[in-house]
């Protein structure tokens, strides 16, 4: 995720962090975000009932239930591709 972040600047490619997992509570997840930093948006208020229906889509696009999961959009919301783990950036040009 860092390399694709060094190699696209954030007007050409946002990247958000749903968290799947209902026990993952706000402390829980600012906490990960302090540890680690991850290169993308991590969306902590996220309700238990939309994280299920990410998941769901997720399955739906990649075909099994694999998380980590990428799933690239353009600026309108249009699904351009889904990945099981994190797409390479020459999967992303």
């Amino acid at each position: 995720m860092k390399l694709l972040r060094k190699g696209f600047d954030r007007s050409e490619l946002g990247m958000f962090g749903v968290p799947i997992d209902p026990e993952d509570g706000a402390e829980t997840l600012q906490g990960y975000h302090s540890r680690h930093a991850p290169a993308y948006e991590l969306l902590v208020g996220v309700p238990a009932h939309e994280r299920e229906k990410v998941k769901k889509v997720i399955a739906w696009l990649v075909g099994k239930d694999a998380l980590p999961s990428t799933v690239v959009t353009d600026r309108e919301g249009n699904v351009l591709g889904a990945y099981a783990g994190l797409p390479t950036k020459s999967q992303l040009v």
